[in-house]
Formats: C-alpha cells, structure tokens, sequence
C-alpha cells in the first residue's frame, strides 16, 4: 500500500509540473444566488471604483461577459479564484475572445507557497476593435526576489478606463517553465 502511496505522490507532482488547463471557469456562468459569474471577483481596489456595469448575455449560443460604464481611475479589475501552483519562469497562457472599445488587459498576482499575497507582475495590455478577435496572452511567473518566491498565481482581467468590452471563451493553461521552448 505504502509503495502505491509513493507512486501516486509520484505521478501527482509529475502532473503538476506539467502544462495543464487551468479552472479559471471563462464560460462565466452566473452563480444561483451570487452577483458575479462563478469563480470571479471584482477588485475592489479604490482605483477601480465604482464597479463597472456589467451583464450576462447569449451570443452565438456563448455566455458572454458584457461591460459598461467603466468609471474607475484605472477601468475594473476581475481576479479568477483559480489558484495554481506556479514557479518563477512558468508562463500561464491565456486565450479568450474579445471586442469592444478602449484597452482590455491581463495580469497575474502572485503569493509564497504559504499564500500570503506578494505582488501584481507586469499586465499586457492590447486595444479591442468592434469585432470579435481571438487573442492569447503569455505572463510570465516571477519571484518578487529570494526570500519571497511565488508559489501560486491568480490570474486577473479588466479594461482601462471608458472602455466598453465583451468577453467570452477564457481559458487558461499553465506552461513549467521546464516545458517552454
């Protein structure tokens, strides 16, 4: 049983090191009795208020996050409960499709393996056009420096100020940083 035990810890590790999906839940369902799509909260940083207007709507049978009233110093953040495993010099891929109008941007924050928060990494930004565009993203996983190494990762969207955005189909998958070519 012991030696089963070490073999599945084994396999576990392996996989987790490995490139995967991550759960970021992009078709972004409306939870029952909730306010924002499940597995999604806004940020609620003051240079993000107030929250933007937001509403669920159907487009070619998709899910579909539509956004307005953008008002906040720096537009509205929305951070995915998703929590990887990560270390510095993986990348999480992301990929989503868009359209709208002003900026839309994507981000990571990072915390130890003990998941105390360390900081925001650098956010990609790209300008939405009236069509639909397929768009991916690579953010690279970085340590703050030696003594605070990221553990996990958080994957963040949003738009800049007085942008108006549409979104839909966000997935997001993690590359080791062994699996980078």
């Amino acid at each position: 049983m012991k030696k089963h035990l070490v073999i599945a810890a084994a396999f576990l590790t392996f996989t987790a090191l490995t490139a995967g999906e991550i759960a970021v839940k992009g078709n972004f369902t409306v939870k029952p009795q909730g306010k924002y799509p499940t597995g999604w909260v806004n940020d609620r940083s003051s240079g993000f208020k107030p929250e933007p207007k937001f509403e669920i709507i159907q487009e070619n049978g998709q899910d579909v996050v539509h956004f307005t009233e953008i008002n906040g110093k720096h537009g509205f953040g929305w951070s995915s409960s998703a929590r990887p495993a990560v270390n510095a010099g993986d990348v999480i891929r992301v990929t989503a499709k868009v359209k709208g109008s002003g900026k839309v941007r994507f981000g990571l924050e990072t915390f130890t393996d003990k998941r105390k928060w360390i900081m925001p990494l650098p956010k990609v930004s790209m300008d939405l056009t009236q069509e639909w565009k397929k768009i991916q993203v690579d953010l690279e996983v970085l340590d703050k420096h030696a003594t605070l190494k990221a553990g996990y990762a958080m994957l963040v969207f949003g738009a800049g100020p007085k942008s108006e955005l549409y979104i839909t189909d966000l997935k997001a998958e993690l590359i080791p940083a062994s699996n980078k070519k």
